[in-house]
């Protein structure tokens, strides 16, 4: 399949991304295996964009060959073959980390400044509000499979926004 995923950078390395694509090679971090790694949604690929002196930031919009195998990347160096796509998390990825650049090919570039932001840095990279909400919904949805009946009084009487969506919607008279 192919998605729509985004790559953050610093301003020195736009021209390179642009003439000769994503390389593999170049690989900075490392966090899933060695590789191009692409982001599923913005806000991770925002958190590798490193402003530039007058506070610019560079994302490019990559379209990816996700392919069919995805491996459970690792900082030990576990990485899938040539055919094969290393991800943060085999559900739901936000990350994939691609040996083959041709996989790989670099649709449009966005500059832009984010203006009040205060993000914090969190090991390698930033806080992920997304992640933390995506997470806090997953595990409020497992809950409700586990105990069906104390799920119902749940939705009732929670005050947790995650749980507040799952109410189930009043009628209008």
């Amino acid at each position: 399949s192919i998605e729509v995923t985004f790559h953050g950078t610093r301003a020195e390395y736009v021209s390179q991304i642009l003439n000769d694509g994503l390389n593999p090679n170049m690989c900075v971090t490392g966090n899933y295996g060695h590789g191009a790694y692409v982001a599923t949604h913005a806000g991770v690929a925002h958190q590798y964009a490193d402003p530039d002196e007058n506070s610019w930031r560079h994302m490019c919009v990559i379209l990816a060959a996700v392919g069919n195998k995805l491996v459970k990347g690792g900082k030990e160096g576990k990485e899938g073959d040539l055919n094969g796509t290393a991800v943060d998390r085999l559900v739901n990825p936000t990350q994939y980390c691609f040996m083959d650049q041709d996989r790989l090919y670099v649709s449009h570039l966005i500059t832009y400044r984010a203006i009040g932001l205060d993000l914090q840095r969190q090991g390698g990279g930033f806080e992920d509000p997304f992640h933390q909400k995506l997470h806090s919904a997953m595990c409020a949805a497992s809950s409700i499979r586990a105990s069906p009946g104390k799920a119902s009084a749940d939705r009732q009487t929670s005050k947790d926004p995650s749980k507040e969506r799952l109410r189930p919607e009043k009628a209008e008279k």
